[in-house]
């Protein structure tokens, strides 16, 4: 099954035929648009295997300038691709299928190259396809919100970001520990006699001046990952 009216909301289990088409999709935008686009990217739940999604791919445009690509859009709608919203410089977002019955199979989201959102897109897609656990938490979501808003689009879209927010934070997270996590987890590696040798220095130090509630806190955590450790 591939597209949906515009408006509602109904999520149907993968289908490895929307690989071949968003691939198609891309390599046609590529044609038409030359120049005019860095990449085409498919993105959206339909480009993650493991979870239901609407059934209307979603794919990302990346351009470096976006009256280049207004100057293609003649030629965009010859092979169906519609100027829908024209948000720049954010976005220019063209969508096709049966326009006429309000039946929408394609969304295109043309953006900066190397922008945020661009990044956003593309590191979203590939997180729920590595961590099957963080796809099934959005998929969980998702089909909460699909059942409550089947008829409101907006209201499902708005419902899923902060879920999209809280996992490319935890993406990020896992992707660049912090420097602290980092600290703590070569104290971990540290032997006995290693340990000490860091320590001792800071024990002479609170015992001379005091310590800062920082420093304690730190050297609490550097204690508890020695006996972590050392299990």
């Amino acid at each position: 099954m591939l597209g949906l009216k515009r408006g509602t909301v109904e999520l149907c289990p993968h289908d490895p035929e929307w690989e071949d088409l968003s691939s198609a999709a891309a390599q046609e935008l590529k044609e038409i648009l030359a120049d005019a686009c860095e990449d085409v990217q498919p993105v959206g739940s339909t480009a993650v295997r493991s979870i239901a999604a609407k059934p209307i791919l979603d794919l990302a445009v990346g351009t470096g300038d976006f009256e280049i690509v207004l100057k293609k859009v003649p030629e965009l709608e010859q092979h169906g691709y519609i100027l829908r919203k024209d948000e720049r410089p954010r976005e220019l977002l063209l969508v096709k299928g049966d326009l006429e019955k309000d039946f929408i199979t394609h969304h295109i989201h043309v953006i900066p190259y190397g922008g945020k959102e661009w990044n956003d897109y593309l590191a979203f897609r590939d997180y729920l396809n590595r961590d099957p656990e963080a796809a099934a938490e959005y998929e969980r979501v998702k089909l909460a919100l699909a059942q409550r808003y089947a008829d409101d689009r907006p209201s499902y879209t708005a419902g899923k970001a902060e879920i999209i927010r809280c996992l490319l934070n935890k993406e990020e997270s896992t992707e660049k520990p912090c420097a602290f996590s980092l600290q703590k987890r070569r104290i971990a590696e540290l032997s006995a006699a290693q340990f000490l040798v860091f320590l001792l220095p800071a024990v002479e130090f609170r015992c001379q001046r005091g310590i800062p509630q920082f420093f304690q806190l730190f050297i609490s955590d550097a204690v508890v990952a020695f006996v972590v450790s050392s299990r």
